[in-house]
């Protein structure tokens, strides 16, 4: 049984989604899982086995606008994944200001979440950062 955290990246764009998954799997801190939509998340927590004792990830890492439609973005799917019951920390990543990406999940209900943008300046030690700020929130 291993002590590393859990970690699902939910980013359709799959460049950046295999970036992070190299900082996290560098990190030694952590076991990652990719998926590149809302829906295969929400299919990963219902479908593979999953329930809310089986929940396979502590930390959720996704987009904050990613979604083929506004009725099926990220953050609407774990909104209502939190609503069935499944406990997972939330790292948001926008490319928007963080001031904007922090309204829009509040405006949809998001509480406990962390965000940070895709910015130039975004490097490892922040994301990092960032999931084990968010992680601590879980508790």
């Amino acid at each position: 049984m291993s002590n590393k955290q859990t970690v699902m990246i939910v980013e359709d764009d799959t460049n950046f989604s295999m970036l992070l998954r190299r900082i996290f799997d560098s990190s030694e801190q952590f076991e990652v899982t990719n998926v590149f939509n809302s829906i295969d998340a929400f299919s990963v927590a219902f479908f593979d086995g999953g329930s809310r004792q089986d929940w396979i990830s502590d930390l959720i890492v996704a987009d904050l606008l990613s979604g083929e439609d506004v009725n099926h973005d990220s953050l609407s799917v774990l909104l209502e994944l939190r609503l069935e019951g499944f406990k997972f920390a939330l790292l948001l990543m926008s490319g928007l200001n963080l001031g904007a990406a922090e309204r829009i999940a509040r405006k949809q209900g998001a509480k406990n979440f962390e965000t940070l943008s895709k910015s130039p300046r975004l490097n490892s030690k922040t994301i990092i950062d960032a999931a084990l700020k968010s992680l601590e929130g879980l508790n």
